[in-house]
């Protein structure tokens, strides 16, 4: 069903006199808070830095990744490949200059950042899920006082990326992340997660109220049959720089 989502309790649930935990709320990113492909968008940024044939050449490889049309786990290991070499510090610095350009051109959802808010003032646990890293994703998440960030790790060796990751942080990686932060938690504990993409499905089934953020044709249909709620948004991702650059699989 399509719907507006209900108003959550305004206070923690301790405040409210009763025994049921506070609960926990998951997001994804890209699609779901974000309004853009955060590796794409920050690559693009990133690589503004580079000599002009340097840059032309970085481009063209992203590009190239995805006319591939991998699925989006290939996708999201062959991104960090091609960040290697790169300074640690020096993307980490760059992450955050580019999410100060992200807000000023308005690319946070403002419908799905005020269900966050309204999880965070009822005193519940606010988790970002994302395939994206932390270069991305650490500004996103101090902006947005989330408590705890689940995403993908590529390899460190010396200060600089190797272009290694392990699992990428999509799909049934995701709801395996979610599932052992749930352990975590006391049984019963109230459990949330907003997700924009099929892929975010495995995470969706992992939490007792889960919310379909956009119009993906098949969560959409799973919300219809299922009863979850649907969340319309402020509207599909922004454009990329190029049409073919249109993800990196960092959902």
């Amino acid at each position: 069903m399509t719907a507006t989502i209900p108003r959550l309790p305004d206070g923690p649930a301790s405040a409210q006199g009763g025994d049921e935990p506070a609960g926990i709320a998951f997001f994804d990113v890209d699609g779901t808070l974000l309004r853009l492909t955060s590796l794409v968008s920050f690559y693009e940024y990133y690589v503004r830095g580079f000599a002009p044939v340097e840059r032309a050449r970085s481009l063209d490889a992203l590009a190239d990744l995805l006319r591939a049309d991998l699925p989006r786990e290939e996708a999201n290991a062959a991104y960090y490949r091609l960040i290697a070499g790169e300074p640690v510090a020096e993307m980490a610095a760059a992450g955050r200059r580019w999410f100060a350009q992200v807000l000023v051109q308005g690319f946070v959802d403002a419908a799905v950042h005020a269900q966050l808010d309204v999880h965070r003032a009822a005193g519940r646990t606010v988790v970002l899920v994302s395939g994206s890293f932390p270069a991305c994703l650490e500004p996103v998440a101090a902006h947005l006082g989330v408590d705890r960030v689940l995403c993908s790790r590529p390899e460190i060796a010396h200060g600089r990326y190797t272009g290694w990751l392990g699992t990428p942080m999509i799909g049934d990686a995701k709801a395996a992340a979610v599932a052992a932060v749930l352990d975590e938690l006391p049984p019963g504990t109230p459990s949330w997660a907003y997700g924009d993409h099929e892929s975010d499905l495995p995470m969706l089934e992992q939490v007792r109220t889960p919310v379909v953020v956009g119009a993906d044709a098949t969560l959409t249909r799973l919300a219809r049959e299922r009863g979850w709620d649907v969340l319309v948004g402020d509207g599909p991702l922004a454009a990329p720089a190029d049409p073919v650059r249109a993800g990196a699989g960092a959902r």
